[in-house]
Formats: structure tokens, C-alpha cells, sequence
């Protein structure tokens, strides 16, 4: 069975990591300068099988897939594609050319779930909308009851 790791499951501190794209995107690992995210595109023909299938480059790129679903329109989010799948992206990134902060990591107590998870409610962040399904539904439903 597979564990979901979000805010609304904490029983410890949470986190959310902010990945810095602007800076990002003309970025390249000190490695190789021309390792830039456009450079290495997997969406591009031959790209994932030279730079990313074989683990072994730290580079990462980060975009929308070609085709999207309800759940990704949905989410507005990018993904984020590691050249090594084994190693922690602040890792990564941090043999990468740039003067900014390329990751920033921000840690919620678990004393302030309550509050945040009304803030988030409050702001239409709900299972309901980031998953527009049946499961989305039934599980801000459940959120709904919880704190009624």
C-alpha cells in the first residue's frame, strides 16, 4: 500500500520544498555548462535516453509534460525530472552554476496543521480541487466532516 505523505496525514512536522525556476532555467551543472534545462529536454527526441534513463548525469529539468490530464490542469504544477534518481535534489542542484538559492525548504510545525489546513480550505486548496475526481471528492468530504 502506498503512503501518502501530505499535511492533512501529519503527525510530525511537515514540509514544502520552493524550487527557484526563474534562476533555474538558464542554470547549468558546474560539470557542463551547456547542460542547460533547454539543452536537455526529455521531451525532446533522444534527450531522456542520453540524460536522464541511465542515473548516472546530476542534472535536473523541470517543465510540463506533453500531454496532461484533469489532475495536472488541475494542480497548475511543473515536474521535476532528475538525471539521478538516487541522489536528494538539493543535492543535485547544489553542483549547479547559480549565484541564487536554487531549493528552499519550509518546515511547518505540526502544532500549526490545524490552521493551515483551514488556511489552505479557505484559499479553494482542497482534495476536491487538486484531484477533480471521485477520490478528490470523497477525501475533502472526509476533511469536511473531520473538523465539523
Amino acid at each position: 500500500m502506498r503512503r501518502r505523505c501530505t499535511l492533512e496525514d501529519a503527525i510530525g512536522d511537515a514540509a514544502v520544498y520552493a524550487l527557484n525556476t526563474p534562476a533555474l532555467w538558464s542554470a547549468a551543472p558546474r560539470f557542463d555548462a551547456k547542460l542547460t534545462r533547454e539543452y536537455i529536454d526529455p521531451r525532446d527526441a533522444g534527450n531522456y535516453d542520453r540524460y536522464f534513463i541511465q542515473n548516472r548525469l546530476p542534472v535536473v529539468w523541470f517543465g510540463e509534460p506533453s500531454v496532461m490530464d484533469r489532475r495536472l490542469v488541475a494542480q497548475s504544477g511543473l515536474f521535476v525530472v532528475p538525471g539521478r534518481i538516487d541522489v536528494p535534489l538539493d543535492n543535485a542542484l547544489s553542483g549547479y552554476d547559480s549565484d541564487a538559492t536554487l531549493l528552499v525548504k519550509y518546515v511547518l510545525p505540526q502544532t500549526m496543521r490545524a490552521q493551515a489546513m483551514q488556511h489552505l480550505y479557505r484559499m479553494n486548496v482542497t482534495n476536491a480541487s487538486l484531484f477533480p475526481d471521485l477520490e478528490g471528492l470523497a477525501r475533502s468530504t472526509a476533511y469536511e466532516l473531520e473538523v465539523v
